[in-house]
């Protein structure tokens, strides 16, 4: 029989206080315990999973820990027993850094709740819940843009200016649903201060006289620069696209494969 490096009970304990009783899955924020049938009594339906496996076979298991890694409270997340026996299946498709973005938000959620009100604790847990219809509009948004994937060739700066205008005016709109303790909400202010770098880095030239040149050096500049505001939206859209298991739109099949003309 394999070794494993189990939790002690106060460690499981701790994951427990610090998720405030709550499955630290996004899309399940079920409460872990219950009261049970006599009146000095509760019922746990909630348990310790650990980040990287346990043991060589299994989920997410890294050969770099070491035994004492393994088994600490920073390998540790607090999910319903429902949620625990999914994400540790046989086939399981929850990286190691998506669960640690979930007890992070999640903690953080838990430690903003500290300090409110009954209302406002639930209308902050009632946002956070909203996170997969956001994703969703994210997606959409970004395959409205054609400047996102059109060939290069096809592209003209004016047009991308404008497109890019609309679709960072669209995150702040997003943002608002979100509190800024969220993962979501700090995913959608990177994709948004993607697009600065991007107008930053072109604010020297001329976009709206700008003709497709290969041998223009100023439209070389563009390319690259438009190249690394795909890239940095494309990592974007895959870890978001796993983390809430959204399909991908399909039109931008063209920009996850890199067709950039």
């Amino acid at each position: 029989m394999k070794r494993r490096d189990e939790f002690t009970a106060r460690t499981k304990r701790e994951l427990q206080i610090r998720a405030s009783f709550i499955c630290s899955n996004p899309d399940c924020w079920s409460f872990t315990i219950n009261p049970g049938e006599g009146d000095e009594s509760s019922i746990s339906t909630g348990e310790a999973g650990h980040i990287n496996g346990a043991s060589p076979d299994g989920p997410r298991y890294d050969v770099g820990q070491t035994p004492l890694q393994r088994k600490s409270i920073s390998n540790g997340i607090w999910l319903c027993r429902g949620c625990h026996t999914v994400i540790d299946g046989r086939r399981s498709k929850y990286a190691a850094d998506m669960l640690r973005a979930w007890k992070a938000e999640h903690e953080g959620v838990v430690r903003s709740l500290a300090s409110k009100g009954y209302s406002e604790s639930i209308e902050i847990l009632r946002l956070s819940r909203k996170n997969p219809d956001v994703v969703r509009q994210f997606l959409d948004l970004l395959s409205d843009k054609r400047a996102l994937y059109t060939t290069m060739p096809e592209e003209r700066p004016p047009r991308v200016l404008v497109s890019l205008d609309a679709l960072r005016a669209e995150l702040i709109r997003l943002r608002r649903n979100l509190t800024p303790q969220s993962t979501l909400y700090k995913q959608l202010s990177m994709a948004s201060n993607t697009i600065l770098s991007f107008y930053k880095s072109m604010e020297k030239y001329d976009l709206l006289n700008l003709q497709c040149d290969s041998s223009d050096e100023r439209w070389r500049h563009f390319v690259i620069a438009l190249q690394t505001l795909r890239k940095a939206l494309y990592r974007q859209v895959i870890i978001l696209s796993v983390a809430y298991d959204i399909p991908i739109p399909e039109a931008l099949e063209s920009m996850v494969k890199w067709r950039t003309g």
